[in-house]
């Protein structure tokens, strides 16, 4: 299957997320632990030491990858960063020669992964209410969702002035993180299916058919 050639800047953003020195094995086994730590216990929990005992390794091989728990942080953010791009990449060379299809696959991927999230993205939003690093981490998050989200916009061309499609696209990124407590595991009865009017209020700014809603039992 041939990849779609993205825009240069989305190009740009893209590398930029992938960072400049591939992982080794060892140090992508002890993010994988850190991220389970994390999820688990939120960032408090996090140490090189709770690392090493998850892993099996003495304390100075984490320290030798990571130095402390600040360089430990920071890698898990760009490694987290790393992921989710290329989820989203993923998704949108499937379907490169249907942007419609494409659009509406990433939008599902995103409103459903609002319901089953178990990753980091909770505990950053946490925890960027008080750090700077962590902010900075959640604004380039958000930033490469929206790029995203305008060339799959541009590319479906129901919104024509690029002002407009840029807005839409903080718009729907905005929409479908602000209701994550809506759509949630946790989602009261009466609002179980919320995700599907979220989907449509996406369509809507993007200029799509619109799903007819099944009736209330």
């Amino acid at each position: 299957m041939e990849a779609i050639s993205v825009t240069g800047r989305l190009a740009e953003i893209i590398a930029n997320a992938r960072g400049s020195q591939p992982l080794s094995e060892r140090q992508r086994e002890m993010l994988q632990a850190a991220l389970g730590i994390v999820v688990k216990g939120g960032f408090e929990a996090l140490s090189l030491r709770r690392v090493a005992e998850e892993v099996g390794v003495k304390l100075p091989s984490v320290q030798h990858h990571f130095g402390s728990k600040d360089g430990l942080v920071g890698a898990l953010y760009d490694w987290a960063l790393e992921w989710y791009t290329g989820e989203l990449l993923r998704l949108l060379n499937a379907d490169h020669q249907d942007p419609e299809r494409a659009f509406r696959r990433i939008i599902d991927y995103l409103v459903n992964d609002l319901k089953q999230r178990t990753g980091i993205e909770p505990h950053l939003w946490a925890r960027a209410m008080h750090s700077e690093e962590a902010e900075q981490y959640r604004s380039r998050y958000m930033f490469i969702y929206r790029e995203f989200i305008y060339e799959l916009l541009t590319r479906i061309g129901t919104i024509k002035t690029k002002q407009t499609r840029w807005y839409r696209a903080a718009n729907i990124t905005a929409l479908i993180e602000g209701n994550y407590l809506l759509t949630s595991a946790s989602v009261p009865d009466d609002l179980k299916r919320y995700q599907a009017e979220l989907k449509n209020s996406i369509w809507m700014l993007a200029g799509l058919q619109q799903a007819e809603l099944e009736p209330s039992v």
